[in-house]
């Protein structure tokens, strides 16, 4: 399993905070919004990308509940091995990890 394989396992998936929600209410602490998280890989979504295409395009859905209320908040990212590398380096180069 590659490296972007093994971060995209990792990354991918359902999340929430209910866990941590109800933790703050046992200890009295301020309320903080529900947040729901669905990060999919949606590269089959994504016209004219190259057979040989070696990143995977992230769509990150995040819905935030407060009172009552719901927004949502998608954000689509980009994942390549070159960037998992310069984060694991530490080379910081413009515009990576």
């Amino acid at each position: 399993m590659s490296r972007l394989d093994e971060f995209l396992r990792l990354l991918c998936g359902r999340f929430d905070n209910t866990r941590q929600l109800e933790e703050l209410r046992r200890s009295g602490s301020p309320a903080l919004p529900l947040a729901e998280h669905v990060n999919t890989v949606c590269n089959d979504k994504i016209d004219g990308l190259p057979a040989d295409f070696a990143g995977a395009f992230v769509l990150e859905e995040s819905y935030y509940t407060t009172e009552g209320k719901t927004h949502a908040s998608p954000h689509l990212f980009l994942f390549t091995a070159d960037i998992l590398s310069a984060a694991q380096g530490g080379g910081r180069r413009r515009g990576h990890l």
